[in-house]
């Protein structure tokens, strides 16, 4: 119908229906076959008549100077201001728009249109091709308006405006006939799996039961047959209270569209709420099954871990046993290397008052051997070659020479002591010579010297410088030696007091190292000691925590092994 009206010259149609009744949809689908383009506004917060007449003046530009057949479709929801109708139905009723273009703007028009009115046979004045142009809107332009008959403001539109009456073809859209709301139900139920199951699996049902059909269908216009019924009966009974009641209930196709839509939302949110349900029972069910075999794991495990505790009981006994033994034995060591050390510091002090007592001897000493050295350190070798320039030497210088013969342990002869002197290392000898063992012979010839009345420094030096210095060294050695005989038993005593003590130390080092030997074992096996009472605890604490989660754990089988059956009966029926 609106096609017919749409493809006829300055056809314009007043489609009456209410919201969601096609009148869109159908006026679009219309002028597609009809090959028209579709001019639709957009309404915003600030559109108002000014925003309307350009959107217009571009309708107007389209049809009139491009020649484009246009169907304007225009919705009562869009009269933002009553203003928009009166525009409407001038076009209707005249095609002409006041003070839609500007002077320039029609100008332009014009020059654009010039050619073609010329070939329409126009007088190209301003008025007959604004008349031109205007024909050309009114050719190509099809106004759709679509108007709901709710209210009282469609009756005084209509009133108002007559136009909307005269140029237009009015189509009332009624109420959709069940067999058309079967129809779409069915359209939008064709996407919808009657038959499907949370799992996904194919439902199972007698096939004998649905000859020439299936059960999909069957179920799809069940549904399609209810979604009619509620919407038929409403609609009847809408009529009911409008008769008895005088109140209207509108029952629009958008309500229909509403409920069938709503029921494919619901049906998917109540199939994903029951898969949920079936899943939290089917995790409940495996939670169930891995719980048993977590007992069961835990179970050997606790075996063992009791079993590794035992064993670790009786290392840690032993090793205490070892530590026990280990340390009475490090503590004698200790006792005795306690008592030793207390004897050895005695011996010390003994042997202290000994090499005391003998370096105080020899304090005695030292000023005799010192002059001694100090006599030697007085000669020089002109001394002694004046000394061994004698032939037949003076009998003091003679009786010196003997006694130093005597002491080096030689002939005391003057060729003897000639010879001796002749030697370079004279000196250095009676230097270095051993005054610590000269023995009780020598030590009585040369009394027999020393005590001779010119064995004097003084007397001897009246004849010899040299002679004198010898003098001086033989006196002072013997006095050394005289000393030293008394220190030598002291200090004797102190040499074998000293190798005793320090055999005694040495051995008392050696007990030392053997007690920190037997410390560092001892500190070894407290530390593995510890070592083993930490993993002790550590899997005593596994075994106590192990065997309360078994508890728990068979517990919350035991509660639930009822729970079960009752589950899985669930879930099979979800």
């Amino acid at each position: 119908r609106i096609v017919r009206v749409i493809s006829q010259p300055r056809g314009n149609m007043l489609l009456v229906g209410v919201g969601g009744s096609g009148r869109q949809s159908l006026s679009r689908i219309a002028a597609w076959l009809c090959q028209l383009s579709t001019f639709q506004i957009e309404i915003t917060k600030n559109y108002r008549t000014g925003e309307f007449k350009e959107d217009l003046k571009g309708l107007y530009h389209s049809t009139g100077v491009r020649d484009a057949p246009t169907s304007f479709l225009f919705n009562d929801t869009q009269i933002v201001e009553e203003n928009f109708l009166e525009i409407i139905s001038n076009v209707l009723s005249s095609g002409e728009i006041a003070n839609l273009f500007k002077n320039e703007e029609f100008d332009e028009i014009r020059n654009t249109l010039m050619d073609v009115a010329k070939r329409y046979g126009v007088v190209p004045t301003p008025e007959a091709m604004y008349s031109f142009f205007i024909e050309r809107v009114r050719s190509n332009l099809h106004i759709v308006l679509c108007m709901s008959p709710i209210g009282e403001s469609f009756r005084v539109r209509l009133r108002q405006y007559p136009a909307l009456i005269n140029y237009m073809t009015i189509d009332w859209f009624m109420d959709w006939p069940k067999d058309a709301l079967l129809e779409v139900a069915n359209k939008f139920l064709l996407t919808v799996d009657m038959l499907d199951t949370i799992t996904g699996e194919p439902r199972e049902y007698d096939e004998k039961q649905y000859i020439g059909t299936t059960k999909q269908e069957v179920l799809q216009q069940s549904v399609a047959m209810i979604f009619a019924t509620i919407h038929d009966s409403v609609s009847q009974y809408s009529r009911t209270m409008l008769l008895e009641m005088r109140r209207h209930n509108y029952v629009t196709p958008t309500n229909y569209l509403e409920l069938v839509t709503g029921y494919k939302q619901i049906l998917a949110k109540k199939r994903l709420e029951v898969a949920s349900a079936a899943n939290k029972l089917r995790n409940g069910l495996f939670k169930i099954d891995e719980t048993k075999i977590k007992v069961q794991e835990m179970s050997v495990e606790l075996e063992k871990a009791t079993v590794q505790v035992n064993q670790m009981n009786q290392e840690c006994d032993e090793f205490l046993a070892k530590i026990a033994i280990q340390k009475r034995e490090t503590d004698e060591q200790q006792k005795t290397v306690a008592a030793n050390t207390i004897l050895i510091k005695e011996e010390e002090a003994e042997c202290l008052k000994i090499k005391d007592s003998a370096e105080a001897d020899l304090q005695e000493a030292m000023p005799a051997l010192q002059e001694a050295m100090q006599a030697l350190d007085a000669l020089n070798k002109k001394d002694i070659t004046e000394v061994r320039s004698y032939g037949r030497p003076p009998a003091k210088v003679e009786l010196v020479m003997e006694a130093v013969m005597i002491l080096k342990q030689v002939e005391p002869t003057w060729a003897e002591a000639k010879r001796q002197l002749g030697d370079v290392n004279f000196l250095n000898q009676l230097r270095d010579f051993d005054k610590d063992h000269i023995s009780e012979k020598t030590m009585k010839k040369i009394a027999a010297y020393t005590s001779h009345e010119d064995f004097k420094p003084d007397i001897v030096g009246t004849v010899s410088n040299a002679a004198k210095s010898l003098c001086q060294w033989v006196i002072a050695i013997e006095k050394y030696a005289k000393i030293y005989k008394i220190v030598a038993p002291k200090k004797a005593r102190l040499d074998e007091a000293m190798a005793s003590l320090k055999s005694k130390q040495d051995s008392l080092a050696a007990a030392q190292a053997k007690v920190a030997e037997l410390q560092a074992i001892l500190d070894k096996l407290k530390a593995d000691f510890d070592e083993k009472l930490a993993m002790k605890e550590e899997l005593r604490q596994r075994a106590e925590l192990l065997a309360l989660k078994l508890e728990r754990a068979g517990q919350l089988v035991d509660g639930l092994s009822g729970e079960r059956s009752r589950w899985e009966q669930t879930v099979a029926s979800l």
